[in-house]
């Protein structure tokens, strides 16, 4: 089974996984054929990124926007949380720190091989703001909060800017 997040089920009333049609669903393809199995309205959250490994309950952990209204950091509203892909509901695991605010290109990102740390990065080409970002995921803490500065210049970058198009451990 593989399983989509997105919005806009424009299936007649009583199909649609939502009333509303901008509100998030879970949707389960059946891998083999491509034909949707089940599509659920989420509880209010995004995920950015999905670890690797479902527990028999059908439960995983990710990188998420949402839980603005337990977390209340001043900018981003990011948490890790489980997500049970069978109810298409999230709980919240741990708010990320106050004092670090991730800038952009939040889906750029990967989960360590035990989930226990989550890499984010970016780079901005019309600011030059770069930034890799390494949470503890279970106490949502920075362990690494770096603007890469110099690399732009080690790589030859053009006025100094680059993109990020990937982060993953290894």
């Amino acid at each position: 089974t593989y399983w989509v997040q997105g919005s806009y089920d424009l299936r007649p009333p009583g199909e649609a996984c939502s009333q509303v049609a901008s509100d998030q669903c879970l949707i389960a393809v059946n891998a083999e054929t491509g034909d949707m199995l089940s599509a659920q309205k989420m509880n209010n959250f995004t995920v950015y990124k999905y670890a690797q490994q479902v527990d028999a309950s059908g439960n995983i952990f990710g990188w998420i926007e949402g839980f603005d209204d337990v977390c209340q950091h001043p900018y981003n509203d990011f948490a890790f949380g489980i997500v049970n892909l069978k109810t298409a509901n999230a709980t919240l695991h741990a708010c990320i720190s106050r004092d670090v605010t991730v800038h952009m290109d939040e889906w750029i990102g990967d989960f360590s091989a035990d989930d226990s740390m989550y890499a984010t990065a970016s780079g901005d080409t019309e600011t030059g703001a770069n930034q890799l970002l390494v949470f503890n995921t279970h106490t949502g803490a920075a362990m690494l909060n770096t603007d890469l500065k110099g690399l732009p210049e080690a790589l030859g970058s053009a006025d100094k800017f680059m993109v990020v198009w990937g982060a993953i451990f290894m």
